[in-house]
């Protein structure tokens, strides 16, 4: 896929199996097969939406829309792309009804919960994807940011400032709170990802 020149595209997500994946560009999301061809467009409207994120079983699609005149995540049923109907989102509903900005959602491996950041301070926050209300899960002390879920499935990694500069730590995925302090990696900061190899 050739976006031509300008703003290049961000946030690419596989969908289930690999079969495709949903990117940002230009302030819209898009959706491309793996095996190439014409990129199809999800998102038509004059906001900016971009940080696409694919539920597990490959039939939602999270995103941060400013459409509501402050960001928030939106959920929203991805459809087609199955090669007999193009690729759609269904109507979109919001993760949650706060007036703070949200961003960063990241799907629990089973596909029951979302995460992503809120601010006031940034902190790391989850709530059931059917809906309700939020749950704060690392420290309100601390900006936390841009969690993802480890490969194990049983701790989130995040990025934070409470030592200083920003660097990689993990939590339980029951919650900081639950958990006890998160333990940071062994890493430096978030800058230099690739010299660390694990996390405590």
């Amino acid at each position: 896929f050739d976006s031509g020149p300008g703003e290049p595209p961000t946030h690419p997500t596989w969908s289930k199996q690999g079969a495709a994946l949903v990117f940002a560009l230009r302030g819209d999301l898009w959706w491309i097969a793996r095996a190439g061809g014409a990129a199809e467009r999800l998102t038509f409207t004059a906001a900016s939406e971009r940080e696409p994120a694919i539920s597990p079983d490959g039939r939602w699609l999270a995103f941060v829309s400013d459409s509501s005149g402050v960001d928030n995540v939106w959920i929203a049923r991805l459809t087609g792309g199955d090669g007999k109907t193009r690729p759609a989102l269904g109507p979109w509903r919001p993760a949650s009804a706060s007036f703070q900005p949200l961003a960063h959602p990241a799907w629990s491996p089973d596909g029951h919960a979302l995460w992503f950041e809120h601010q006031d301070p940034w902190t790391v926050a989850a709530i059931d994807a059917g809906g309700g209300k939020p749950d704060t899960l690392s420290s309100s002390l601390f900006d936390s940011r841009e969690p993802s879920y480890l490969a194990d499935d049983t701790r989130v990694a995040f990025a934070s400032t409470r030592v200083g500069a920003s660097r990689i730590w993990s939590m339980a995925a029951a919650g900081e709170a639950r958990s006890g302090p998160a333990p940071r990696s062994k890493a430096a900061s978030t800058s230099a990802l690739s010299s660390f190899s694990t996390l405590e």
